[in-house]
């Protein structure tokens, strides 16, 4: 027998710089022109930002004489799905982009997630930068590679990873968005200040009213602290094998509750109640103290966000979209991060359909 050996051993440096500055925006044009990151730009958005954002930075880059088209796909998560994406690649087809070009993603969690599987995918893989303009994408869904889409089987079943090559964070942008898309972010914030930065849930609780305001100097502070502990992990654990698995916390319950809703509810309000009804398994597992699950959900609620399931959605759709989470490393249990306490968080793998269904029938 004959054996020919491919070694394919490398190191890859994926490294880069997140710029987190107030009025960010209109300097980020010509930040790109210094790069040289590609012969051609794409820049990728939705229906309800192409006007406000996208043909302003468009008319920016090409003043600087970078080619730059614009391409935007109807907003909201309903329309993170292949079709989108087919759409887009062949556009990008028509328009002459090639393996030099580079995607541009100018939007929240939804666009953020579509333009960067895009990118993973064109021509078998080009470069991006993300523009994050929803305080969810800028906390959380910008920062650390994960892109993709969802089936009708459940969220994000489809994707890849792929570091953008930079991250720019205006939290002036926030001001066109509404109450109820700043507590959607706010939720991640929460999630991040329980991981690992107990300075986030102070300032939360003593300045509850800024943060929902979307005060300039609370949220950048706020922003600056979160994308520190993401970017912590992700540099630790890239492609989640181990130590990534953290940042679940509050996902598992949630995105199948995400899912069930038919994402009625937003990503930040499906997870703020999967972290407090797996703060209550938690609990009931002896794991996590009392006060603190109590501590945890007046937080919540003092942020506006909800912690029981609407009265409209059904429990069983939510095991069923917990059956296909590819978070699962066993066929008949599931994998959760659960806190000890705040700072405190593990992951289980054994968690049981008797266990979850026991906190729904609760909530």
């Amino acid at each position: 027998m004959k054996i020919i050996s491919l070694k394919l051993k490398k190191k890859i440096n994926n490294s880069y710089d997140l710029f987190i500055e107030p009025g960010l925006f209109s300097q980020i044009a010509g930040d790109i022109a210094k790069q040289v990151l590609a012969t051609k730009y794409c820049l990728i958005t939705d229906t309800n930002l192409r006007k406000l954002y996208g043909e302003e930075l468009q008319g920016a880059m090409r003043k600087l004489n970078m080619q730059t088209t614009l391409l935007s796909f109807q907003a909201g998560e309903k329309n993170k799905n292949l079709a989108t994406v087919e759409k887009l690649v062949g556009q990008m087809v028509q328009l002459g982009h090639n393996r030099q070009s580079c995607i541009i993603a100018l939007g929240g969690g939804v666009v953020g997630d579509v333009a960067g599987f895009v990118a993973s995918i064109y021509m078998r893989g080009i470069s991006f930068i993300q523009i994050p303009t929803t305080l969810l994408a800028m906390c959380d869904a910008s920062i650390g590679g994960k892109t993709g889409v969802d089936l009708l089987l459940g969220k994000n079943l489809i994707g890849s990873f792929i570091q953008p090559k930079r991250v720019y964070i205006d939290p002036q942008l926030l001001s066109t968005l509404s109450k109820r898309q700043i507590r959607n972010g706010l939720a991640e914030i929460v999630k991040h200040g329980l991981l690992a930065d107990k300075k986030i849930l102070k300032i939360l609780r003593k300045f509850p009213e800024k943060a929902l305001d979307g005060h300039t100097t609370t949220i950048t502070e706020l922003l600056v602290r979160s994308c520190k502990v993401k970017a912590k992990i992700v540099q630790n654990d890239e492609q989640e094998n181990n130590l990534r698995m953290l940042l679940n916390y509050g996902h598992s319950i949630g995105h199948a509750i995400e899912h069930a809703s038919g994402y009625r509810l937003n990503h930040g309000e499906a997870v703020a109640i999967g972290m407090n009804l797996e703060n209550c398994l938690a609990r009931e597992r002896n794991l996590l103290a009392q006060k603190h699950q109590q501590r945890i959900e007046e937080l919540l609620k003092t942020l506006h966000l909800p912690t029981k399931l609407p009265g409209s959605i059904d429990r069983q759709p939510i095991i069923q979209a917990l059956k296909h989470d590819k978070k699962n490393s066993a066929l008949n249990t599931y994998t959760f991060t659960l806190l000890k306490r705040p700072g405190r968080p593990i992951v289980v793998n054994d968690v049981t359909e008797n266990e979850v269904q026991s906190v729904l029938l609760r909530f």
